[in-house]
Order: structure tokens, then sequence, then C-alpha cells
């Protein structure tokens, strides 16, 4: 076992288990908030393919839901945001 956290040791390892991309992810928690950054990798061409972060709350559910987003993003599919809210009726005078 031996750790891995740069990019070098990341496409290594990737190709040692015979895949075509490897994803790195890190979660790093700024005091109630938390931010999930991932890079995916290319094996074949040894290149960043991309790489995204989510600012999320840091409960379970949001962090799920954050890694919800960063595979969206990586899938090319459009980001999901919250519904808007309504706009609120006109008043009579």
């Amino acid at each position: 076992y031996k750790r891995c956290y740069d990019s070098s040791c990341q496409i290594a390892l990737g190709r040692a288990v015979a895949a075509q991309k490897s994803v790195a992810t890190k979660l790093l928690r700024v005091g109630n908030r938390c931010a999930i950054t991932s890079a995916l990798f290319d094996l074949r061409t040894e290149t960043t393919a991309g790489a995204a972060t989510v600012d999320t709350a840091c409960g379970t559910n949001a962090l799920m839901g954050g890694v919800k987003e960063i595979a969206r993003r990586f899938a090319g599919l459009p980001a999901k945001t919250s519904p808007s809210p309504r706009p609120l009726p006109a008043r009579a005078h």
C-alpha cells in the first residue's frame, strides 16, 4: 500500500487496474461549509480531462448531492439548479 496524492501517481494507479479514466476527489471543510473538488484523469493521454468543485453544506445528504453534481459535470450534463422562487403577486393599492 502506497499513498497516492499527485496526478502522476493517480495515472499509474489507474493503469495498474486497467482503467481508462481515474477520478481523484478531495473534501475540504471550512467552518460549517464543505467544498468537494474532483479531477478526472485520462489515463491514455496522461492528462487531466476535467476538474470540478462544488460548494455545499457538510451534512451527509448535501455531500452526496455534491458528489452527484460533480458526476453530472463530468458527464457533460447541465448543472442541477434549485427551483426559482415564484414572484410575489402584485399588491392592489
